[in-house]
């Protein structure tokens, strides 16, 4: 049949079904077809009705094949817990970085005092090689559902970078 085209006859009752060829006991079709003749249902609807109603009376949950994740998808999850921890340490250095060219100091790390539009840029090396290739890795391996935020997390701080660099630029007059 063409789509468009409608058949003659009743509607179906339902827009997505399954046929089941099941055997009942004689005396449940009997039971059935007088139950039928007093309500005005069909013995398929007196069925649907009663299988709902245990359903939902049982709350049996529909049953499902509980898939067991893949050893990759065990370690991409990981991986994508470590960076998530490892953003948070990089959003501290970036708003650290920042602060830093705005007011015109030096970063203190450790003993050692660092420029911090040189350390703005190795920052920003890291973070283009360590978290956005561990997170383009990983999302070869795997689908997880947080890497995309992940990355844009990442890159919105590798844009504040190149921001605090430019300002740093533009106060040193070069």
């Amino acid at each position: 049949m063409s789509p468009g085209i409608r058949q003659r006859g009743r509607p179906p009752k339902y827009v997505r079904g399954q046929y089941l060829g099941v055997w009942v006991p004689w005396e449940l079709k009997e039971y059935l077809k007088e139950l039928s003749a007093e309500t005005g249902k069909s013995i398929g609807e007196l069925v649907v009705e009663a299988l709902t109603n245990y359903y939902h009376e049982v709350k049996v949950e529909k049953l499902e094949r509980k898939k067991e994740k893949s050893a990759i998808e065990v370690y991409a999850e990981a991986v994508a817990e470590q960076i998530k921890e490892d953003l948070v340490q990089y959003k501290r250095i970036v708003k650290t970085i920042e602060e830093a060219i705005a007011s015109g100091n030096k970063l203190r790390k450790g003993s050692m005092l660092l420029d911090p539009k040189n350390y703005a840029k190795e920052v920003m090396v890291r973070l283009d090689k360590y978290i956005i290739a561990e997170i383009v890795r990983t999302e070869r391996m795997a689908k997880i559902k947080e890497l995309p935020h992940l990355m844009k997390e990442a890159l919105e701080l590798k844009k504040r970078l190149k921001k605090a660099i430019e300002l740093a630029l533009a106060k040193s007059g070069r």
